[in-house]
């Protein structure tokens, strides 16, 4: 009767899983149009470098780290150089690498004693986030992967699982403080069991520090500066993205509770169950790290999606805690109801990417448009610089070195002078609604209307952009332009700079 029972309950397992398969791909079909902008910036870099022309994103500029994901670099031009395309390579990629993650947790627990466990690979793959992500172009669905998998060949103490911990500080910066951080609660959680081995931990720190000495060496070398420019640039101490992740919570409700009630639970019971406190601990680093990031860069959970598989299985273990099946069925369908209603607001994100997307291959047209290698500052540095020919200047300082490490300065930006300025936004009757600040405070400068002109507006087709929006308007300079500025003198725009 026994052998009976868990036929018929491996069996209702894999039916499951494949329902879960099967949803996946319908939404891969359903999101398979986005790409977030930002993942074009690798992709650029990963071209530059397959093409030898270094780690640049203009050729011929010096080595700048303007992306934070060098191991997915690395295999994107990989894949260039074989003849494959890249925005293609990523798409495909990020699907199989989420599918991967979510299916190594269902085999992971699939035998567990303790029920609903293996649901952690099944929800992992109907929830809609994990979708829109792994489309995106980024390198989250790797970064999954790898995490799931760290985690799951460390908590059977497996030497194997030294391999995912050097590929994922590889692959993201962050991946030093989620590697050290698994390591020291794992060992905590030890400690208390009186499992403590330390031979394990003594060879996984060696490899850690061997690891991120090597990276480390390499960027000294290759760039100047220990950690990626991107740190740099989108490192802000505000309250706005722990802000963002209660936010976040709070659509994702039992996750949210879960995961309150998961911190709690492992301190109360000094890190036991082992699992728990592992998940708990990485979730709660990662949720500071994120936060702590410009919030315009994690916003819809985009850098906590590797840790997605984490938040579930703590969710699960949430749930074994009740006895009532009444209250375990109830959490259970919160949870879908939650990636239901979430659906909604990715829907309308996409809606809204696919405007932004035919205003840039507006702009991108006219680029094309004009001769090769013509200086453009703007901030969406994504995907308009990797489909036309021109030299960009970073507003944000993503790929700017001097922007990301000292910090932006209209004054300095508009002295460059470039031949076009990209701002974002749209036109009112009393003039420009600018999109973002940086942007503003360069057009406010009194000598920028003498010196450009508006010439072109990056729209898709029939919009108002007299209405609120989000448009390219270009402003191409004159030929008076440096006369105008050396005019001033060097003394004034040094004042003007210090400002």
């Amino acid at each position: 009767m026994e052998n009976q029972y868990q036929s018929h309950s491996s069996r209702f397992q894999y039916i499951i899983l494949a329902v879960a398969i099967i949803l996946f791909a319908v939404m891969s079909a359903f999101f398979w149009d986005y790409s977030i902008d930002d993942s074009f910036i690798t992709f650029k870099y990963a071209e530059n470098f397959a093409d030898g022309n270094g780690f640049v994103f203009n050729v011929g500029d010096n080595p700048v780290e303007g992306f934070s994901n060098l191991l997915w670099l690395f295999i994107l031009a990989g894949f260039y150089l074989i003849g494959f395309s890249i925005p293609l390579t990523a798409k495909i990629l990020g699907l199989l690498t989420m599918l991967a993650s979510g299916l190594s947790w269902f085999f992971y627990f699939r035998k567990d004693s303790r029920a609903y466990l293996w649901l952690a690979g099944p929800l992992l793959l109907i929830c809609p986030l994990t979708i829109f992500w792994g489309v995106s172009g980024l390198e989250l669905g790797l970064h999954c992967l790898l995490l799931s998998l760290l985690v799951q060949l460390t908590l059977k103490k497996s030497y194997y699982g030294f391999i995912p911990a050097v590929l994922l500080i590889l692959n993201r910066p962050e991946g030093i403080a989620i590697v050290g951080s698994l390591f020291f609660v794992l060992a905590l959680s030890d400690y208390f069991n009186r499992q403590l081995k330390l031979k394990y931990y003594m060879i996984g720190f060696a490899v850690a520090v061997v690891t991120i000495g090597l990276l480390t060496l390499f960027r000294y070398d290759t760039f100047g500066y220990p950690l990626p420019n991107t740190f740099y640039a989108k490192t802000v101490y505000k309250n706005n993205g722990f802000y963002e992740f209660a936010i976040m919570m709070l659509r994702l409700l039992p996750f949210g509770l879960a995961f309150l009630w998961a911190i709690f639970e492992s301190l109360k019971n000094k890190f036991r169950p082992k699992e728990l406190s592992v998940v708990t601990g990485l979730f709660l680093v990662q949720v500071i790290i994120s936060s702590s990031v410009d919030p315009v860069m994690n916003y819809m959970f985009r850098y906590l999606i590797p840790f997605l598989p984490l938040l579930i299985i703590l969710t699960l273990f949430f749930i074994l805690k009740f006895s009532n099946y009444k209250i375990k069925y109830i959490v259970i369908a919160s949870i879908l109801i939650s990636f239901f209603m979430i659906s909604f607001n990715l829907y309308a994100m996409n809606n809204s990417n696919k405007k932004i997307v035919h205003a840039q291959q507006d702009i991108i047209k006219y680029l094309n448009s004009k001769k090769p290698n013509q200086t453009v500052s703007l901030i969406d540095m994504g995907r308009i610089p990797y489909y036309t020919s021109q030299n960009y200047k970073d507003i944000w300082g993503l790929v700017d070195e001097k922007v990301g490490h000292r910090g932006f300065n209209p004054v300095s930006a508009f002295l460059q002078l470039s031949d076009y300025f990209i701002f974002v936004g749209s036109l009112s009757e009393t003039g420009i609604e600018f999109a973002f600040w940086r942007d503003k405070q360069i057009a406010s400068i009194a000598q920028f209307p003498s010196c450009y002109k508006l010439v072109k507006i990056g729209a898709p087709e029939g919009a108002d952009y007299h209405q609120p929006g989000y448009y390219y308007l270009t402003f191409e300079k004159n030929e008076q332009a440096e006369n105008i500025v050396n005019s001033f003198g060097i003394e004034y725009w040094q004042k003007k700079a210090r400002e």
